[in-house]
């Protein structure tokens, strides 16, 4: 198997694991054929660049969350000055 090779694999996992996290009755049942692969393409592109957390076993919609960035996540502290 060629480095091109592994490289496809892996994106269609990437793939096929967001695919199967947006099929949940909360999405199959809110979006109309059409819109429903519309909307799946949409979730998987930006899950794709957004580097969205898959969780393992998980199907709920409150597991599903992209990776946080600490630096933005950060509250700013009573010690902290505005200028």
């Amino acid at each position: 198997m060629t480095t091109q090779q592994k490289g496809d694999l892996g994106i269609k996992m990437l793939v096929s694991r967001y695919r199967k996290q947006f099929r949940i009755e909360e999405n199959t049942g809110f979006y109309s054929k059409n819109d429903f692969e519309a909307a799946e393409k949409k979730f998987i592109k930006f899950a794709i660049r957004s580097g969205w957390q898959i969780t393992p076993g998980t199907t709920s919609s409150a597991s599903r969350r992209p990776v946080a960035d600490p630096a933005q996540d950060r509250t700013p502290s009573k010690t902290d000055r505005q200028y």
